[in-house]
C-alpha cells in the first residue's frame, strides 16, 4: 500500500481486510483516509465504517463488531481492544521473542472475534494467551504468564494481593454486566469493590454513657472501633465521644482532661481510619443530668488537640442544633479548619466526615457521574432523563445484591442506601449553555427524578468518597475535557465558611454540613 500510507491508516486497512473488504474497497477508503488531517483513532474508523457501508455492507457488519471489543481492564476501566498490548505484556513478563509474541497476540485476537465475546476481561485474555502457549508447546513461557490469583509478574509489586484477588471476583461473579460497564466507564462508581459482597460501607457506634475510669471506656470504644472495621469498608464513627465520658470526667480537674485527651490520641494510634464526633447540645439519648462545664471543656481542648496534631488517623465533627451553641467554644478552637454536622433536630448521624444520614448505618453506597450524564445528553432533556434512569435503576440493582450477600453477616435493622450525585450544578450549567435559570431548573427536575427512581434509598447531594471524586474528576478531564471549577450555585446540604460570621449564617440557613476553614 506504499509507505506514504499514515500508520493508523494502513493498521485500519489492515483491519477491513480481516473483516472481508475487497482490495479494491481497501484502496478506496486509504485514498480518503489518508487525506484527513486527524490522529483520531476513533474518527478515523468511523470514517472507515461508513464507506464500507456503501461499498461492502458485509464486511462493514462484520468491522463494526471488531470495532465493538471493548476489554474491561484490571485498573476498573474500558478501552478498546488492542493486540499490541498483548504483545507488550508478554514482552515483559517473559522471555519470549517478539516475534512469537505477535504470532500468539493476532491468533488470540482472530479466536476472540470468532467467538464473538461480549464481556472482555484482562484476566480471559491471558488464560487464552496462556491456551495458546501451551498448544504451541512453550510451556516454561506458559509458567512464566501465568496467573496465581494475580499475574506471577505482578505478585512481588502488589502487597494487597488479596484485595487486588477480591475486586476481581467480585467484578466477575457478583456485579452485574451493566452495573461493571457503567464503572469501568466512569458513568458510576462502586467504591470498594473488594468488600462488595462481604462488608457493609459505614457505621455509627451509638453514645453509651460507661462507669468507670475514662482510659478504660477509651479502650472499649476502640476496641468496638476496630471491631467494626471488619463489617465496615469506609468508616465507623464513635458517636459524641465528650458525652461518652460525661461521668468519667465529671469531677476531674482541667489537667486529668487534657492528660484523658491526650490518652485518646496515643490509644488510637493504632486504629486506623474511623472518625469521633464531639457535641455541643444535650443529646436526646444522653441521660447525664449534672453540671456540663467538664464535658465543654473537654470539647474545646479535643478540637485544640486535633487541630494542632499534625499525623491524624481519624477525622473529627462537631455537632450543634444552632448557632448559640457555638458560644460554647473558645476563640482559640475556632482558628483552625472544623467539620461541622448542623443537626437543628433532624437526628442525623455522622457516619464520617461529610456523610451524615439518620440512622446507625450505611450498608451500600454508590455514585453517579452527573457532570458526564449532562455533557453526554448534549442539550437533550429525554436523553439525560432515560441515561439517568438507566443508571439510578443499575444502582438500585447493586443495592438489592449486596444486600442479599450480607444478609447473613450484617443486622440489617438500621442501615441506609445512598446514592451519591456527583456535579449536578456543574453538569447544568454545561447542559445550560451557562444559563444559570435554567441550570436551577434542571438540577432540580434530575434530583427529583433520582428521588423518584431511588425508591428507599437517601439521595445525597454533596458527598462523594475520596475515590470516587478523584475517578470522576480525571475521567471527565482526560476523556471529556471537563475541568472541576467552582460553581456560583449553592446547594443546601454543604457549604464553605471563613468567618464566624458566615458560620452563624449557614446555620441559621440549615445547612447541614459545613466547613468552617479561617485560612
Amino acid at each position: 500500500m506504499g509507505s506514504l500510507i499514515k500508520p493508523l491508516v494502513q493498521k485500519i486497512a489492515f483491519e477491513c481486510e480481516e473483516a472481508g473488504a475487497t482490495k479494491w474497497d481497501i484502496a478506496k477508503i486509504v485514498k480518503e483516509l489518508n487525506e484527513i488531517e486527524t490522529q483520531s483513532t476513533r474518527k478515523l474508523k468511523e470514517q472507515a465504517i461508513e464507506m464500507l457501508k456503501k461499498l461492502n455492507p458485509n464486511a462493514a457488519e462484520t468491522y463494526s463488531s471488531f470495532d465493538q471489543m471493548i476489554v474491561f481492564t484490571s485498573k476498573q476501566e474500558l478501552e478498546e481492544f488492542d493486540r499490541g498490548n498483548i504483545t507488550k505484556s508478554l514482552l515483559k513478563e517473559t522471555k519470549i521473542k517478539r516475534g512469537l509474541a505477535e504470532k500468539i497476540s493476532g491468533e488470540v485476537e482472530e479466536k476472540i472475534k470468532d467467538l464473538k465475546i461480549s464481556n472482555i476481561t484482562t484476566s480471559l485474555i491471558r488464560e487464552m494467551v496462556c491456551v495458546k502457549l501451551v498448544e504451541l508447546g512453550f510451556e516454561d513461557i506458559h509458567n512464566q504468564y501465568a496467573r496465581v490469583g494475580l499475574p506471577v509478574f505482578e505478585i512481588e509489586k502488589i502487597p494487597e494481593i488479596e484485595k487486588e484477588v477480591l475486586k476481581e471476583f467480585n467484578l466477575i461473579s457478583k456485579i452485574p454486566f451493566k452495573a461493571k460497564e457503567l464503572h469501568c466507564s466512569s458513568t458510576i462508581n462502586i467504591p470498594f469493590i473488594e468488600d462488595f459482597s462481604s462488608k457493609g460501607f459505614s457505621w455509627n457506634i451509638e453514645l453509651k454513657e460507661k462507669e468507670g475510669p475514662g482510659e478504660t471506656i477509651i479502650i472499649d470504644l476502640l476496641k468496638e472501633v476496630k471491631e467494626k472495621q471488619k463489617e465496615f469498608s469506609s468508616s465507623v464513627c464513635i458517636n459524641y465521644l465528650n458525652f461518652c465520658l460525661s461521668k468519667a470526667i465529671e469531677k476531674k480537674s482541667k489537667n486529668k482532661i487534657k492528660e484523658l485527651i491526650e490518652f485518646f490520641f496515643k490509644a488510637s494510634e493504632l486504629t486506623q481510619k474511623f472518625c469521633v464526633s464531639i457535641a455541643l447540645f444535650t443529646p436526646q439519648e444522653s441521660n447525664f443530668k449534672a453540671n456540663k462545664k467538664n464535658i465543654w471543656f473537654f470539647a474545646n481542648e479535643f478540637i485544640k488537640a486535633f487541630n494542632e496534631k499534625k499525623q491524624k488517623n481519624f477525622e473529627l465533627v462537631v455537632c450543634l442544633e444552632n448557632k448559640f451553641q457555638l458560644k460554647l467554644l473558645e476563640d482559640n478552637a475556632l482558628k483552625t479548619k472544623i467539620y461541622f454536622l448542623n443537626l437543628n433536630n433532624n437526628n442525623l448521624k455522622a457516619q464520617e466526615k461529610g456523610l451524615y444520614v439518620k440512622g446507625q448505618g450505611v450498608s451500600g453506597l454508590s455514585e453517579i457521574n452527573f457532570e458526564k450524564l449532562f455533557f453526554k445528553s448534549q442539550g437533550d432533556v429525554k436523553k439525560l432523563m432515560d441515561s439517568i434512569e438507566e443508571s439510578v435503576l443499575v444502582v438500585n440493582e447493586l443495592f438489592l445484591i449486596k444486600e442479599n450477600e450480607l444478609k447473613e453477616k450484617i443486622n440489617y435493622s438500621d442501615l441506609k442506601k445512598c446514592i451519591s450525585l456527583y456535579g449536578v450544578m456543574q453538569g447544568a450549567l454545561i447542559f445550560s449553555n451557562q444559563n444559570k435559570a435554567e441550570a436551577k431548573t434542571i438540577a432540580r427536575r434530575v434530583r427529583e427524578k433520582v428521588r423518584k427512581l431511588a425508591g428507599n434509598a437517601i439521595v445525597l447531594r454533596s458527598f462523594n468518597s475520596v475515590q470516587g471524586k478523584e475517578k470522576f474528576r480525571k475521567f471527565n478531564e482526560e476523556k471529556l475535557g471537563l475541568k472541576e471549577k467552582e460553581t456560583e450555585l449553592k446547594t443546601t446540604s454543604y457549604f464553605n465558611a471563613k468567618t464566624r460570621k458566615e458560620l452563624e449564617e449557614a446555620i441559621e440557613k440549615n445547612f447541614e454540613g459545613i466547613l468552617f476553614n479561617p485560612d
